[in-house]
Protein backbone atom coordinates (compact mmCIF):
# COMPACT_ATOMS: atom_id res chain seq x y z
CA UNK A 1 0.00 0.00 0.00
CA UNK A 2 2.87 2.37 0.72
CA UNK A 3 4.21 1.85 -2.83
CA UNK A 4 0.77 2.57 -4.23
CA UNK A 5 0.34 5.76 -2.21
CA UNK A 6 3.83 7.02 -3.06
CA UNK A 7 4.12 6.17 -6.75
CA UNK A 8 0.52 5.84 -7.94
CA UNK A 9 -1.51 8.49 -6.09
CA UNK A 10 -3.59 9.28 -9.20
CA UNK A 11 -4.85 5.69 -9.64
CA UNK A 12 -8.41 5.38 -8.23
CA UNK A 13 -8.06 1.92 -6.69
CA UNK A 14 -5.62 -0.66 -5.38
CA UNK A 15 -6.11 -4.31 -6.23
CA UNK A 16 -4.50 -7.21 -4.36
CA UNK A 17 -4.34 -10.30 -6.58
CA UNK A 18 -2.48 -13.56 -5.99
CA UNK A 19 -0.27 -14.72 -8.86
CA UNK A 20 -2.61 -17.62 -9.64
CA UNK A 21 -5.75 -15.51 -10.09
CA UNK A 22 -7.02 -14.20 -13.43
CA UNK A 23 -8.80 -10.84 -13.60
CA UNK A 24 -10.84 -9.66 -16.57
CA UNK A 25 -9.86 -5.99 -16.44
CA UNK A 26 -12.50 -4.76 -18.90
CA UNK A 27 -15.26 -6.09 -16.67
CA UNK A 28 -13.54 -4.87 -13.54
CA UNK A 29 -13.17 -1.33 -14.88
CA UNK A 30 -16.79 -1.26 -16.08
CA UNK A 31 -18.00 -2.39 -12.68
CA UNK A 32 -15.71 0.04 -10.88
CA UNK A 33 -17.13 2.95 -12.88
CA UNK A 34 -20.67 1.91 -11.94
CA UNK A 35 -19.83 1.73 -8.23
CA UNK A 36 -20.62 4.96 -6.40
CA UNK A 37 -18.58 5.94 -3.37
CA UNK A 38 -16.01 3.30 -4.35
CA UNK A 39 -13.10 5.35 -3.06
CA UNK A 40 -13.96 4.61 0.59
CA UNK A 41 -14.85 0.92 0.28
CA UNK A 42 -13.35 -2.56 0.04
CA UNK A 43 -14.72 -5.06 -2.51
CA UNK A 44 -14.17 -8.81 -2.20
CA UNK A 45 -15.58 -12.20 -1.36
CA UNK A 46 -16.34 -11.80 2.35
CA UNK A 47 -15.44 -14.39 4.95
CA UNK A 48 -17.29 -14.19 8.26
CA UNK A 49 -17.24 -16.25 11.47
CA UNK A 50 -14.01 -17.95 10.39
CA UNK A 51 -12.15 -19.78 13.13
CA UNK A 52 -8.36 -19.48 13.34
CA UNK A 53 -6.44 -22.63 12.41
CA UNK A 54 -4.78 -23.95 15.56
CA UNK A 55 -2.77 -26.76 13.92
CA UNK A 56 0.94 -25.74 14.06
CA UNK A 57 1.70 -27.67 10.87
CA UNK A 58 -0.77 -25.59 8.83
CA UNK A 59 0.26 -22.75 6.53
CA UNK A 60 -2.50 -20.66 8.15
CA UNK A 61 -1.64 -21.50 11.76
CA UNK A 62 -2.48 -18.80 14.30
CA UNK A 63 -1.41 -19.45 17.87
CA UNK A 64 -3.67 -18.39 20.71
CA UNK A 65 -0.93 -15.96 21.69
CA UNK A 66 -1.04 -14.25 18.28
CA UNK A 67 -4.85 -14.45 17.93
CA UNK A 68 -6.60 -15.22 21.24
CA UNK A 69 -10.17 -14.79 19.96
CA UNK A 70 -12.35 -17.70 18.80
CA UNK A 71 -13.11 -16.08 15.43
CA UNK A 72 -11.50 -13.67 12.99
CA UNK A 73 -13.40 -10.46 12.25
CA UNK A 74 -15.28 -10.20 8.97
CA UNK A 75 -12.54 -10.00 6.30
CA UNK A 76 -11.84 -10.36 2.58
CA UNK A 77 -10.86 -13.70 1.09
CA UNK A 78 -7.14 -13.31 0.33
CA UNK A 79 -6.67 -14.27 -3.35
CA UNK A 80 -8.42 -11.10 -4.60
CA UNK A 81 -9.67 -7.87 -3.13
CA UNK A 82 -9.83 -4.29 -4.29
CA UNK A 83 -10.05 -1.03 -2.39
CA UNK A 84 -10.63 2.59 -3.27
CA UNK A 85 -7.84 5.12 -2.92
CA UNK A 86 -9.22 6.73 0.23
CA UNK A 87 -9.76 3.35 1.92
CA UNK A 88 -6.16 2.37 1.08
CA UNK A 89 -4.79 5.65 2.42
CA UNK A 90 -6.70 5.35 5.69
CA UNK A 91 -5.80 1.68 6.14
CA UNK A 92 -2.10 2.30 5.53
CA UNK A 93 -1.80 5.06 8.10
CA UNK A 94 -3.98 3.27 10.66
CA UNK A 95 -2.23 -0.12 10.27
CA UNK A 96 0.80 1.16 12.18
CA UNK A 97 -1.29 1.18 15.37
CA UNK A 98 -1.63 -2.62 15.42
CA UNK A 99 0.87 -5.42 15.95
CA UNK A 100 1.44 -7.11 12.60
CA UNK A 101 -0.47 -10.35 12.02
CA UNK A 102 0.83 -12.93 9.54
CA UNK A 103 -2.37 -13.30 7.50
CA UNK A 104 -2.44 -10.04 5.55
CA UNK A 105 -6.07 -10.40 4.52
CA UNK A 106 -7.24 -10.77 8.14
CA UNK A 107 -4.91 -7.97 9.24
CA UNK A 108 -5.70 -5.29 6.63
CA UNK A 109 -9.23 -6.10 5.49
CA UNK A 110 -10.49 -7.40 8.84
CA UNK A 111 -8.70 -5.82 11.77
CA UNK A 112 -7.58 -2.49 10.28
CA UNK A 113 -10.55 -1.86 7.96
CA UNK A 114 -12.99 -2.96 10.66
CA UNK A 115 -11.51 -0.60 13.23
CA UNK A 116 -11.91 2.27 10.75
CA UNK A 117 -15.49 1.37 9.87
CA UNK A 118 -14.59 0.92 6.19
CA UNK A 119 -17.50 -0.63 4.33
CA UNK A 120 -16.76 -4.08 2.90
CA UNK A 121 -18.90 -4.83 -0.16
CA UNK A 122 -19.44 -8.51 -0.93
CA UNK A 123 -18.56 -9.16 -4.58
CA UNK A 124 -18.99 -12.93 -4.26
CA UNK A 125 -21.44 -12.81 -7.18
CA UNK A 126 -18.67 -11.26 -9.34
CA UNK A 127 -16.07 -13.92 -8.58
CA UNK A 128 -15.84 -17.34 -10.20
CA UNK A 129 -14.61 -20.37 -8.36
CA UNK A 130 -12.82 -23.33 -9.94
CA UNK A 131 -16.14 -25.04 -10.83
CA UNK A 132 -17.31 -22.11 -12.96
CA UNK A 133 -14.29 -21.90 -15.29
CA UNK A 134 -16.09 -23.25 -18.37
CA UNK A 135 -18.46 -20.30 -18.60
CA UNK A 136 -15.91 -17.65 -17.65
CA UNK A 137 -15.58 -16.09 -21.09
CA UNK A 138 -19.30 -16.06 -21.84
CA UNK A 139 -20.47 -14.79 -18.44
CA UNK A 140 -20.74 -11.02 -18.69
CA UNK A 141 -21.10 -10.36 -14.96
CA UNK A 142 -18.12 -12.22 -13.53
CA UNK A 143 -14.67 -10.69 -13.52
CA UNK A 144 -12.36 -12.68 -11.24
CA UNK A 145 -11.37 -16.32 -11.35
CA UNK A 146 -10.22 -18.06 -8.17
CA UNK A 147 -8.68 -21.42 -9.13
CA UNK A 148 -9.10 -24.40 -6.83
CA UNK A 149 -6.24 -24.78 -4.37
CA UNK A 150 -4.62 -21.69 -5.88
CA UNK A 151 -3.48 -23.64 -8.94
CA UNK A 152 -1.98 -21.53 -11.65
CA UNK A 153 -4.32 -21.21 -14.60
CA UNK A 154 -2.43 -20.61 -17.82
CA UNK A 155 -4.18 -17.46 -18.87
CA UNK A 156 -4.36 -13.89 -17.72
CA UNK A 157 -6.81 -11.43 -19.10
CA UNK A 158 -4.65 -8.38 -18.76
CA UNK A 159 -5.43 -6.13 -21.67
CA UNK A 160 -7.06 -2.80 -22.39
CA UNK A 161 -6.12 -1.29 -19.06
CA UNK A 162 -7.17 2.06 -20.46
CA UNK A 163 -6.63 5.08 -18.27
CA UNK A 164 -5.74 3.10 -15.15
CA UNK A 165 -1.97 2.89 -15.09
CA UNK A 166 0.90 3.86 -12.89
CA UNK A 167 4.18 5.47 -13.90
CA UNK A 168 7.06 4.67 -11.60
CA UNK A 169 10.74 3.93 -11.36
CA UNK A 170 11.64 0.52 -10.03
CA UNK A 171 15.11 -0.95 -9.71
CA UNK A 172 15.88 -4.56 -8.94
CA UNK A 173 19.23 -4.65 -7.13
CA UNK A 174 19.94 -8.33 -7.48
CA UNK A 175 19.18 -9.05 -11.11
CA UNK A 176 20.16 -5.59 -12.36
CA UNK A 177 16.92 -5.01 -14.26
CA UNK A 178 15.73 -1.45 -14.44
CA UNK A 179 12.25 -0.28 -15.32
CA UNK A 180 12.12 3.44 -15.84
CA UNK A 181 9.08 5.30 -17.00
Amino acid sequence: MAFYMRYCPHVPFLMKVDDDVAVHLDRLLDLWQMTKEATNNLFCSILNNTEPVRDPSSKWYASETKWPLAFYPLYCNGPFYIMGKEAARRMLSHSLRFPLFTMEDVFYTGLVAGSLGIKVVDWRDRILNHLEVIGFFSNQSKMVLLPRYHQLIGFYLLHKVGQVYCKYKLTFKYNKLNFNN
